[in-house]
């Protein structure tokens, strides 16, 4: 939740936002005053203006206002400027918007009062259609007629049984200490960028593999040069990268992810950490045609990588010789299965998996069933053992004998 409060000596208002977890496409914003009842006198409405007029606009996408359902209503939709790869990626990634947040009947104002203490506004979005948008809008407008806190009360419980699975709690003798409330942070700023695997949107229609594209270590949001940590060591800089996005991490993905975020995830929410991994998979097909291009076997993963899953990095150093996100996908693979496989089910062993030609077999990654998140065996051998031999069949094709050293090495 983001919540925003203006108190006065007649009233307070508050502004709260959030997206649902229990329902992945719905965007929620509450506007609600408190009056203050001061002898006889009674509160008077309050009239609300945005200070800036609101506008669908991006330097992403091209967005086109369908019309309208009723005159409060809007139906949007868009579609992403740019397509990563178009070997990997069909067609450029579309949305749909369903919602009552209308420029032209916000620019007039509405007033709260007594009677009328609170204004609920809704957006919901599809990856899939403008019906599937609609669909979605209506039950949680539903939802809100009939019990004007229940979404509320949905994002409490969610939020409630995602605690309940698990997390690091530490207690201090000095009530000054911090360390409690940092770790408790960390944590919440992690699950926050993680759907909630019960209630997770469906697939991308141009990867019917994936539905959740991984953790950025900077968060979801899209930050700017200052924020960005590799600006703050100087790398942006050093290597002359001028355009200030370039140092922008946009939501991408690196070794972060599997190295350093996923391991807590891992042990107190497997089924988030699956997702994760997922996500790794539904790159493997980009990855194998990297290796094929270096001549090498397997799959060879980017050092930073987004939608399709080819490198995007602007960093040409890192591109060309950071080939550890290889080992850092095996090992989180490694802490999955010990974390969560049966002894009986590690004792059984692996099957190699017959060579195959990436350039030719588009749909064997495409086009699959969605595998079940509840089975941890039926996940590995549909999707984890791939993972693992295409990394050491890239291993093994980068393995040169020395006679120096009469053994193999990997060399860098």
């Amino acid at each position: 939740l983001f919540t925003q409060c203006l108190t006065s000596v007649n009233n307070e208002v508050s502004m709260t936002t959030f997206v649902s977890r229990q329902r992945p496409s719905l965007l929620v914003r509450i506007v609600e005053a408190r009056f203050f009842t001061r002898g006889t006198l009674q509160p008077e409405p309050i009239l609300l203006q945005p200070d800036i007029e609101v506008q669908f606009e991006s330097p992403d996408c091209v967005i086109d206002v369908l019309g309208s359902v009723e005159p409060k209503h809007l139906l949007i939709s868009g579609q992403c400027l740019t397509v990563e790869s178009r070997e990997l990626q069909r067609e450029p990634s579309s949305f749909y918007m369903h919602t009552d947040v209308v420029p032209e009947e916000l620019a007039k104002g509405f007033y709260l009062s007594p009677t009328t203490p609170r204004l609920i506004f809704l957006a919901t979005l599809s990856r899939t259609s403008m019906d599937d948008a609609t669909v979605q809008y209506e039950s949680a407008l539903s939802v809100a007629q009939q019990l004007p806190n229940q979404l509320l009360v949905e994002q409490a419980d969610s939020w409630r049984k995602v605690w309940e699975e698990g997390h690091i709690q530490l207690c201090c003798s000095d009530n000054a200490c911090q360390l409690p409330r940092i770790v408790q942070a960390a944590q919440y700023t992690l699950l926050t960028c993680l759907p909630d695997p019960r209630h997770t949107q469906p697939p991308f229609p141009t990867q019917p593999a994936c539905s959740f594209y991984g953790l950025c270590p900077t968060g979801l949001a899209r930050g700017a040069e200052e924020d960005d940590y590799m600006a703050k060591v100087g790398i942006c800089n050093n290597y002359n990268i001028a355009d200030s996005l370039s140092c922008d991490r946009r939501g991408h993905v690196f070794w972060d992810m599997e190295l350093w975020m996923l391991p807590w995830v891992n042990l107190f929410h497997p089924q988030s950490c699956r997702l994760a991994l997922d996500y790794r998979f539904a790159m493997l097909l980009a990855a194998e045609h990297r290796a094929v291009a270096e001549d090498l076997q397997g799959a060879r993963f980017p050092w930073e990588s987004a939608f399709t899953g080819i490198e995007t990095t602007p960093w040409q150093l890192a591109a060309d010789n950071q080939i550890h996100v290889n080992g850092a996908i095996s090992f989180a693979v490694q802490q999955w299965l010990s974390a969560h496989a049966t002894p009986s089910f590690r004792s059984e062993g692996t099957t190699a998996l017959p060579q195959s030609n990436p350039v030719t077999c588009v749909e064997k990654f495409t086009g699959e069933d969605p595998v079940s998140i509840e089975d941890p065996a039926a996940w590995y051998h549909n999707r984890g053992q791939s993972l693992l031999e295409h990394v050491a069949r890239f291993w093994c094709s980068r393995v040169v004998y020395s006679l120096e050293k009469m053994s193999f090495e990997l060399l860098g």
